[in-house]
């Protein structure tokens, strides 16, 4: 814009206004209207300003068309009228100096707008006048409004994205950057600029090369974008943080060699790790599925198998020809494969509960030295089993014995797979078993010289589904459930359980429970337990259950021992029969029956003959349904396939208390 630095008297007669006459009247001199020219011909809107009155004097018509007043109406008036903030403009020209400024500005029509205005004071005459030269930016004000806004977004934008700025002068080999590359690549804050090869030395010596090649594919236009994940360079190799940049060429030579390129870096560490865990999530579920399809095959394997063996030797017996030693061992197999099914049943079971979380435990006191023995016992009995009688076997009990409280069938639970696959995994040499007192602690072990555990599976074992050898061609059989039941039970009895094995050097398992003492003393540990009771015949049992064959089992056990037989098909005949029969001297009471169940028509018995004892004989055979159905009323449970041991000790420990009473 055109400044008027100075006015020469000569364009204006050195007279002053004469006030009777019309302001234009007294440029009438040649100078006169060569500013005259000069004024109206002026693109700008122009006023000549009287200081000292503070009067417009003469306007031109742009003035006039730009703030729609006629130049009559505004000659005469004070020019801070046009002016949207008045006190602005007093305070301007109240410091008497020349200057340009934006400001709002008035029309007639009370449209507010921007304008630059030009200020320029000079002397005409001895009398102040100022020059007014007023250009319209309202246009102006509102792209840069617009280009205020875009540029807050955007920074809004690059500081909510995190992105890390830079502007690289290819030929000066110099890189420029906002804060948040310095941020980002880990510079010293109030440094925003370093050579290219201070850059490339900030990134892992790894992706250099590919980076480069990135960069030269931009560069020859192969790319329409740069665009690289790197990793920058760390002298701590643990250390790790991922970078994605992206840039493009804004500036090219004559030649079309690269001048600038523009772009911004990102941190995705957070996004890289993610996708890691992803990975790992994927990998780890497709692990799994395999785990479980594997399982599954093998589940069908481990039951079919033994049902074969139950379904074909059971047909094989209904032959009329067979020897008393053929029909022997047929039954033997049908035993054996009838209790290998039980316990697949129950390690389903319990796996169930477990994963669900409502196992329960029943805690008891346990005599040390007696639960070693029984599970030596236990040893002996399942290296026989198996046909090793080769291997050594042998039980160290610590120093001294203690009675102490916890889950009985658990601890015998954990201690039965522990042997089991000491036993399996074992051809030669010794299996150990035993337990150490260490302060507050009972550590159980089992140790083998057997095959052994790799190093890599000496975790994955403890998983459900997972064996070491899950192939087709496998030398041991199993389900893989049995080392998961047993950690997870350990852990849920505040203890744990661990492994020390290496490939074909054997394994040493350990189990530790927290020790609580019971309040009995060494007097009741040595104490002698009652042999069986022979029992006079002529005692009568009622077997209350709808299912045939169990009355032919029990009819068949019993018969060996003397006893009578009645049985009923529900708990309504049980009622009947009881109170017509005072000679009933025990009930088997089934809990699911039709017509009236177990517990109710225990519940009524109790009533009529409260000392008659009721055993629950039923297949609900959780954890935790013995302890509902003693609570109910009945006087002992037993579960269902039903154990001879067990139903023989109940019947001992029935009889003996009957005959103490």
């Amino acid at each position: 814009m055109m400044q008027y630095k100075f006015i020469p008297d000569l364009f204006i007669s050195g007279s002053s206004i004469n006030e009777d006459e019309p302001v234009e009247k007294n440029y009438i001199t040649s100078e006169g209207e060569l500013f005259r020219c000069f004024f109206e011909n002026i693109s700008d809107a122009a006023f000549l300003i009287d200081y000292e009155e503070m009067k417009i004097e003469l306007v031109n018509d742009a003035a006039s068309k730009l703030y729609g007043y006629s130049k009559d109406e505004l000659l005469g008036i004070n020019p801070l009228k046009i002016s949207a903030e008045s006190e602005n403009t007093k305070a301007a020209l109240r410091d008497h100096v020349s200057y340009i400024a934006e400001r709002p500005h008035k029309k007639k029509s009370g449209e507010i707008f921007w304008v630059e205005a030009n200020v320029t004071y000079f002397n005409s005459g001895g009398r102040e006048k100022i020059i007014l030269t007023v250009r319209d930016i309202t246009q102006r004000k509102l792209w840069e409004n617009e280009i205020k806004r875009y540029s807050e977004t955007l920074e809004t934008a690059i500081e909510s994205a995190r992105l890390g700025l830079w502007d690289w002068d290819i030929k000066k080999e110099q890189v420029n950057f906002n804060y948040l590359y310095s941020e980002i690549m880990e510079i010293d804050p109030g440094d925003n600029i370093r050579s290219i090869s201070e850059v490339l030395e900030m990134i892992y010596p790894g992706d250099r090369k590919n980076l480069l090649r990135r960069i030269e594919e931009h560069f020859s236009g192969s790319t329409p974008f740069f665009v690289f994940e790197f990793k920058l360079n760390y002298a701590d190799k643990t250390k790790r943080k991922w970078i994605n940049s992206f840039g493009r060429i804004v500036e090219r030579d004559d030649s079309g060699n690269p001048l600038r390129m523009l772009g911004f870096n990102r941190d995705i560490t957070e996004n890289k790790i993610a996708e890691e865990e992803l990975l790992r999530a994927k990998l780890k579920a497709e692990e799994s599925d395999r785990l479980k399809t594997a399982f599954l095959a093998n589940m069908s394997h481990e039951i079919r198998t033994p049902l074969n063996a139950v379904a074909g030797f059971s047909r094989l017996l209904k032959r009329g020809d067979l020897d008393r030693e053929t029909m022997g061992r047929y039954c033997e197999i049908i035993q054996s494969n009838s209790d290998q099914l039980i316990r697949l049943v129950s390690d389903i079971l319990d796996l169930s509960k477990i994963e669900s979380g409502t196992i329960e435990f029943e805690n008891g006191e346990i005599n040390l030295y007696q639960f070693l023995k029984e599970i030596y016992s236990l040893l002996e009995d399942l290296v026989h089993q198996n046909g090793k009688s080769n291997i050594k076997t042998g039980v160290k009990y610590p120093e001294r014995n203690i009675v102490f409280i916890s889950d009985e069938n658990r601890l015998k639970q954990i201690m039965n797979n522990l042997l089991s696959n000491a036993v399996k995994f074992t051809s030669q040499g010794k299996i150990t078993a035993g337990c150490e007192i260490i302060n507050n602690t009972l550590n159980f072990y089992v140790s083998d010289s057997g095959i052994g555990i790799p190093e890599e599976n000496r975790e994955t074992i403890f998983d459900r589904f997972s064996q070491v050898d899950s192939s087709y061609t496998r030398n041991y059989s199993g389900t893989g459930l049995g080392l998961a039941i047993s950690r997870k039970l350990a852990r849920m009895m505040g203890g744990d359980l661990t492994v020390d094995s290496g490939k074909n050097r054997g394994s040493a398992f350990n189990f530790r429970i927290s020790l609580v003492e019971a309040a009995i003393k060494s007097n009741l540990i040595e104490k002698d337990f009652p042999g069986r009771v022979e029992y006079t015949s002529g005692k009568t049992v009622l077997v209350a259950d709808d299912i045939w064959h169990i009355h032919d089992f029990i009819k068949a056990v019993l018969d060996m021992r003397g006893y009578n037989i009645i049985s009923v098909y529900n708990g309504k005949e049980a009622l009947k029969v009881v109170c017509d029969n005072e000679n009933i001297d025990l009930v088997f009471m089934d809990i699911q029956m039709p017509v009236m169940n177990g517990i109710t028509a225990m519940s009524m018995l109790k009533e009529v003959r409260p000392n008659l004892p009721i055993v629950a004989l039923t297949a609900h055979a959780m954890s935790g349904d013995r302890g509902k159905y003693l609570s109910e009323g009945f006087d002992d449970y037993l579960s269902k396939p039903v154990d001879l041991n067990q139903l023989f000790a109940l019947l001992d420990n029935i009889l003996e208390k009957k005959l103490n009473a």
